[in-house]
């Protein structure tokens, strides 16, 4: 069993942007990220915190903007839009969730040529196209695919059960594999079976949040494992995996933490850039 190190591979993609920022700090308009938060959840508070650590170690430079979650839809949707033309900002990332009914209505707002998450049905769609232009995918299942390139995990003709639905993981993370030929199961909570399902995967990404939803019984001998999942509670942090039962069955597998969340930030970081580098070039 070997350990799918995300913390090692996120620093050394940092590392690699580290000068390439520095660099661009020295231009008349340096790269810039504005996180937009609504409200005070606790989580989304400690999310917005990591992505600024991260983003300080490299030199780029961020931006919080913290609304009030008595603002209307209108209202947070115009302050996207002032990011939108302010030429200064090359990075607009939109924390979830929002405290508000039509939250696709303000991810819809973030001009795509910004939005560093991916959300953007503009980026989404490239995403469905093909695999050359992935490059503002969002940031999760990037991380993953990078994680399984980076180990040289074969995608191609593995049979790849994605348990997770989401439009920020599951949906667009069974696309881009399916981009690399895989053949793929995406599962959802009104799965019948699930054991089945999983039990087919030579390559098995969980991304749920459902703690050790994946034991032992459900995994097929010598599969790669990764966990997608974060719960977080008085015990500490757990993700979808039985990691103690599991890993001694199967041939990767990477932790939580320290896997698919490093390499969120990490992609984040590295979308940002992309981003400022296609706005300066324009």
């Amino acid at each position: 069993m070997k350990i799918l190190d995300g913390r090692s591979l996120s620093k050394q993609i940092l590392d690699g942007l580290k000068s390439k920022i520095n660099s661009y700090n020295q231009n008349p308009i340096p790269p810039k990220l504005v996180m937009v938060m609504v409200g005070e959840n606790p989580a989304s508070i400690s999310y917005i915190k990591q992505k600024q650590k991260s983003a300080a170690k490299v030199g780029l430079a961020t931006e919080v903007l913290n609304l009030s979650q008595d603002l209307s839809t209108a209202q947070i949707v115009n302050e996207v839009e002032r990011l939108n033309y302010d030429n200064t900002v090359h990075g607009i990332l939109v924390q979830l969730p929002l405290p508000v009914e039509n939250q696709d209505k303000i991810i819809d707002a973030v001009d795509p040529d910004k939005d560093v998450d991916g959300f953007h049905p503009f980026n989404v769609g490239h995403v469905f196209t093909n695999k050359d232009l992935e490059e503002m995918a969002p940031c999760t299942p990037k991380g993953v695919i990078k994680m399984l390139e980076h180990y040289q995990i074969p995608i191609k003709g593995k049979h790849v059960t994605v348990v997770g639905h989401s439009n920020i993981v599951g949906k667009p993370l069974a696309v881009m594999l399916l981009n690399r030929d895989a053949t793929i199961t995406v599962c959802n909570v009104y799965t019948k079976d699930l054991k089945a399902e999983t039990l087919k995967a030579d390559i098995l990404i969980s991304a749920t949040g459902v703690p050790n939803l994946i034991k032992k019984d459900m995994v097929k001998d010598q599969a790669v494992i990764i966990d997608v999942g974060f719960y977080k509670d008085e015990n500490g942090i757990k993700g979808d995996i039985d990691f103690e039962n599991v890993k001694d069955k199967v041939s990767y597998i990477s932790k939580v933490p320290g896997g698919a969340g490093p390499m969120t930030v990490a992609c984040l970081i590295e979308n940002t850039i992309i981003a400022y580098e296609k706005q300066i070039s324009n």
